[in-house]
């Protein structure tokens, strides 16, 4: 018998106990006696399977966190040896680089638009009093107009590796 069931039937009795009369409350506390019995046997047997799961839990968490660490691990080694590469052809002054495998190139930082004072700039340029038209704001610094609040940046250069 399931839990819930145990606990109905408990539940049933102890409310048929409440009505019937003195003489059969005997015969009721022995029926509700031995349904504790049964209703302690399940939850102890819900408790250990409660005690699995969150040992089955914590086993996930910690293996979550080691895996965490070692992808953590193979990205910084990845960004330090794509760096070391980078540089190891700047010295060597080249920018492009083929392999049997593999076309490397140094690319150029691309440009993007850099609020420096979001007051400054024109109406004509920002959606909200915080929100600025960037790609406007882009076209019109590559053709060369002086717009106060905003300047083009160029952004690093990057390793491509194909």
């Amino acid at each position: 018998m399931k839990l819930y069931e145990l606990t109905a039937d408990f539940r049933h009795i102890a409310n048929a106990a409440e009505m019937a009369p003195e003489d059969d409350q005997d015969l009721f506390a022995a029926a509700l006696l031995e349904l504790e019995g049964d209703i302690t046997d399940k939850v102890e047997g819900c408790c250990r399977v409660l005690a699995t799961l969150k040992a089955e839990a914590d086993a996930f968490r910690t293996e979550e966190k080691r895996l965490a660490d070692r992808r953590r691990t193979i990205e910084n080694n990845h960004t330090r040896l794509k760096q070391y590469v980078q540089d190891s052809m700047t010295i060597c002054g080249r920018d492009k680089l083929k392999t049997e495998l593999f076309s490397v190139r140094i690319a150029k930082g691309s440009q993007r638009v850099e609020v420096t004072d979001l007051d400054a700039l024109p109406e004509a340029y920002t959606i909200t009093e915080t929100k600025p038209l960037k790609t406007d704001l882009a076209r019109a610094l590559k053709a060369g107009k002086e717009i106060p609040g905003a300047e083009l940046v160029t952004g690093p250069e990057s390793l491509r590796i194909r």
